[in-house]
């Protein structure tokens, strides 16, 4: 039976405050589809670009079957080869049809790379301690939990965190005293000795922070503390003083996280100047290309530890440990420990995501066993009235928070049919659900459920006149709640910007690194929100029962033209902005005058208003470092 790919679909998610990034491939059998990690974590954006410009529209209609020929295809098929945003959508594409292989097979992703070496994984997490004490205190708790190998670090990578007098004049950022950052290690790790003895394994990670003369003093100054291995003490555009650094000591080295492609680890495998590959899978591509990278260095004695960090889906780490139980040369798994199931509510919310997530004990790893990876992303679409049913129940909650919409306010209007069955008939889905349980839910609605007239601020229990196909959508969304749950909220917000996705605030900033001058309208008035700022105030607001309609954005009001205006200056950009009428940039949907919105209700309630939106302003452009 031929089988082809239907779709791929890329889903976002960060539990952890870290983007990570799931392919998903659908085929043409009904409920067979496979998921692949394709996270890259500080330029996610690209990679989802990648997968939906530029990989879907060549895979639509091919084979799953040909997961080799599709590799190299896609491999060659473009001048940006062998970089990180390619080989990292390359990697989802590939892990998901690894995964719909094993599935079709009924077998383990180990099984299809020829079956077991090993039972259990045996892997390392880390310490990182403020100071030595600290960090030898956090050594000895995760002892306590099974683990015999453990990285350690004091200070941050390369002491950044250690006291340093920068110039005058010098930029914010980190600054690193590499003399002060290796006494400091060496410290360290005659504590750790002294404490624990030579029985645990340990080590510890450059992090590229060291210039080549010194990596080889240091590397040669830990040799007396036998460790497992030193990790990253070069950059990978050193990799030539490695053979300086074996030349004078027999400290075990591991390398590679920084690589994308075999002219960088050739030489130091077939040199054999390295001990352990420490690879970031995504990064080289996923499961094909690893294949022929672990042969590679079972050839010439190099064993594997594949790169395992907290920036990695758990489809990710899974992959790494089916490669680890099918690898006559594998070495040590790098585990983060936050992927445990704790009372850490990061932990609590992957493990919501994401299904089948291996579990450590200890000092071991294990798959559950599943045909294909074996790990899943639990999706709930919300017009499917019996999922929504299925997932709610299952999980159990105190409350829902629903802030689940179609939300193109311009594609409303030639497509009300799907906008209408996401925004009301998805919002009843779960409404009725809540009322079943008579839980909580809380609604996030818009100012477009007014009719955007007038000056007066809006307040929670005004008309509601929609100007719009998005508007009524979101109208009847919460009509549906008023009628189905008791224990609401509805939360209105406005001019909404955040770290993820596209906002006003991003294009200006890329409009002006092009244009000196611009034009924004100025005729309508309202307040940003930034999604940081809500996200407290809806755990405050659910965790009571003060129910009912509120809004909820931050403080101060503005046009559009006077928020460019605003960005630009604290961004610190030469761009003059044009006052211009809305009639000059003319939309399909028609837009509210009028999104001022009183908010008094959150005071009277007890909850604490949001800050200005200034303010906001300048935080937002700290953490998307602008």
């Amino acid at each position: 039976m031929r089988v082809t790919i239907r779709d791929v679909k890329v889903i976002c998610c960060a539990p952890q405050k870290i983007n990570l990034v799931t392919v998903k491939v659908e085929t043409s059998e009904p409920g067979l589809y496979g998921v692949g990690c394709a996270t890259f974590a500080h330029r996610h954006l690209a990679v989802v670009a990648a997968v939906e410009k530029y990989l879907k529209p060549y895979l639509i209609g091919r084979d799953v079957s040909d997961i080799e020929d599709i590799w190299q295809s896609i491999k060659g098929m473009s001048y940006w080869r062998n970089g990180p945003v390619l080989n990292n959508a390359l990697s989802g594409v590939d892990m998901a049809l690894w995964d719909i292989k094993g599935k079709m097979a009924g077998m383990p992703l180990y099984d299809s790379l020829g079956g077991k070496c090993r039972t259990g994984v045996p892997c390392y997490t880390h310490a990182e301690g403020t100071t030595i004490e600290d960090c030898v205190q956090k050594v000895g708790a995760l002892k306590e939990r099974g683990y015999r190998c453990i990285r350690a670090q004091v200070g941050g990578y390369g002491g950044k965190d250690m006291p340093y007098q920068p110039p005058e004049g010098s930029f914010e950022g980190c600054y690193y005293d590499p003399k002060a950052y290796m006494a400091k290690t060496i410290q360290l790790f005659e504590r750790l000795r002294e404490t624990y003895g030579w029985e645990l394994e340990l080590c510890h990670d450059v992090h590229e922070r060291l210039r080549p003369s010194d990596a080889v003093i240091f590397a040669k100054d830990m040799e007396k503390f036998r460790l497992f291995f030193l990790e990253d003490c070069l950059s990978p555009e050193q990799s030539g003083w490695f053979k300086q650094i074996r030349q004078h000591c027999t400290t075990p080295l591991a390398m590679g996280e920084l690589f994308n492609n075999p002219n960088e680890w050739l030489n130091l495998i077939t040199e054999r100047e390295i001990d352990y590959i420490r690879i970031h899978l995504s990064q080289i591509g996923g499961i094909t290309p690893a294949r022929k990278l672990i042969a590679l260095c079972d050839a010439f004695g190099i064993r594997t530890a594949w790169h395992g960090p907290i920036d990695l889906t758990p489809i990710g780490h899974a992959v790494n440990i089916h490669l680890d139980m099918a690898s006559p040369n594998f070495g040590i798994q790098e585990w983060a420990d936050t992927n445990t199931l704790s009372e850490d509510a990061g932990a609590i919310a992957l493990h919501q995501i994401f299904t089948g997530i291996p579990e450590m004990r200890d000092g071991y790893l294990y798959l559950n066993g599943k045909p294909g990876i074996g790990v899943d992303i639990d999706e709930m679409d919300i017009t499917d009235a019996d999922q929504v049913n299925k997932v709610i129940k299952e999980a159990a909650p105190d409350a829902v928070i629903h802030c689940a919409a179609y939300t193109a306010v311009d594609a409303a209007e030639d497509n009300e049919e799907i906008c209408r069955k996401v925004n009301a008939q998805g919002t009843e889905n779960i409404a009725k659900v809540c009322e079943e349980l008579d839980i909580k839910m809380m609604y996030i609605s818009t100012d477009y459920v007014f009719n955007g007239q007038g000056e007066r601020p809006w307040e929670p229990d005004d008309k509601r006149e929609p100007l719009n196909v998005y508007g009524q959508t979101k109208y009847e969304g919460e009509l549906a709640i008023e009628e189905h749950v008791k224990k609401f909220f509805t939360v209105r917000i406005a001019w909404v910007f955040g770290v993820n996705g596209k906002n006003f605030i991003k294009t200006m900033l890329n409009l002006g690194k092009t244009h000196d001058h611009l034009t924004v309208v100025n005729d309508q008035t309202g307040s940003p929100t930034y999604t940081y700022d809500l996200a407290r105030l809806l755990v405050d607001m659910i965790q009571t029962d003060k129910y009912g309609r509120y809004h909820a954005t931050n403080e101060g009001i503005c046009t559009w033209y006077e928020f460019a205006c605003e960005i630009f200056k604290q961004a610190g950009m030469n761009v003059s902005v044009a006052p211009v009428s809305s009639d000059e940039y003319p939309a399909k949907a028609k837009r509210p005058s009028n999104s001022r919105m009183d908010k008094s209700k959150l005071t009277a309630n007890g909850f604490t208003p949001l800050p200005t939106w200034q303010d906001a302003l300048s935080r937002y452009l700290k953490e998307i470092e602008y």
